[in-house]
């Protein structure tokens, strides 16, 4: 007979806990911080042109030094910048056949991503293939067909 009365008083304390918590999360979810290395929203306003030669591809697997995924050190007229391709199998350098010392032209917007400035590549076009790697709200296109690899264009008739 105690133990029903102790669950009884275990439950009615319980529902009294769920009723003050409850209607407080709304509030609690909209005062939550946002993050600082969250990437902002694809702005296809923003986007740019950048064409370069690339000096060097690496692949980053922690947050710590930057966006996760592979990367380009691109040398322009203007400097060097750091262009992010995505994460991945499918944006693998060597499965687009990438290489340092390749032209390439990259289309895509600069943002910030843990105080570092990266452009979030959208479209990479080389010499003879264009690689459609975001749709125009950046999400990885691999995302909408996971198991298909970015397909290249045909070749285009003018070189870069």
């Amino acid at each position: 007979m105690g133990s029903k009365r102790g669950a009884g008083k275990a439950m009615a304390a319980l529902s009294l806990c769920m009723a003050m918590v409850l209607p407080a999360a709304p509030l609690l979810a909209r005062q939550a911080p946002r993050r600082s290395n969250a990437l902002p929203a694809y702005d296809l306003s923003k986007e740019l042109k950048v064409r370069g030669t690339i000096g060097r591809i690496s692949t980053r697997s922690s947050s710590a030094d930057g966006l996760p995924g592979t990367h380009l050190l691109l040398h322009t007229d203007r400097g060097t910048l750091d262009a992010h391709l995505g994460w991945g199998f499918s944006v693998r350098a060597e499965r687009m056949r990438l290489k340092a010392g390749q032209p390439v032209v990259l289309t895509g917007m600069m943002t910030r991503y843990n105080g570092r400035s990266v452009l979030v590549v959208r479209i990479l076009t080389t010499s003879s293939h264009i690689y459609v790697l975001r749709n125009e709200r950046g999400l990885p296109v691999r995302a909408l067909t996971p198991s298909a690899p970015p397909a290249p264009a045909p070749p285009l008739e003018e070189g870069l």
